[in-house]
């Protein structure tokens, strides 16, 4: 059985980060306890495009960033040069999908009101059905 793109792509994700990464790695939300820092990737958006490949590609925007419990941003912010160095272009693979691009869009960079650092980026992966 395929898998669905929702699966694929963030086993993909997932695969790439857990092998590269020197935290800890969540899908969206980090189990209650979790030693800081660690990272979390989510999925923001998904399109289907017409446009490009054999007329059934994905495009994908996925969150990924640093959560840091640490007073000042320096931690999150080398912990995250690491994990972007690891997704950016990015040789992403999953059955049923050929990944042609994983790019930082945008940059997140926030302190939350119970103290912590949050620092990533939105990464814009396009693939297509195989």
């Amino acid at each position: 059985m395929a898998l669905n793109d929702f699966v694929a792509f963030g086993s993909a994700i997932y695969t790439r980060l857990h092998a590269m990464a020197t935290v800890d790695v969540y899908n969206t939300l980090a189990p209650e306890g979790t030693t800081a820092p660690y990272c979390i990737y989510q999925r923001q958006d998904a399109t289907d495009e017409h446009k490009f490949g054999n007329d059934k590609g994905i495009t994908a925007d996925y969150a990924v960033k640093i959560v840091s419990n640490k007073k000042y941003i320096a931690e999150a912010q080398a912990v995250y040069g690491h994990i972007h160095t690891a997704t950016e272009d990015a040789p992403l693979s999953a059955t049923g999908l050929t990944f042609l691009r994983c790019r930082r869009r945008s940059t997140i960079s926030y302190r939350d009101p119970d103290g912590f650092w949050h620092v990533g980026g939105i990464y814009r992966i396009d693939a297509w059905l195989t």
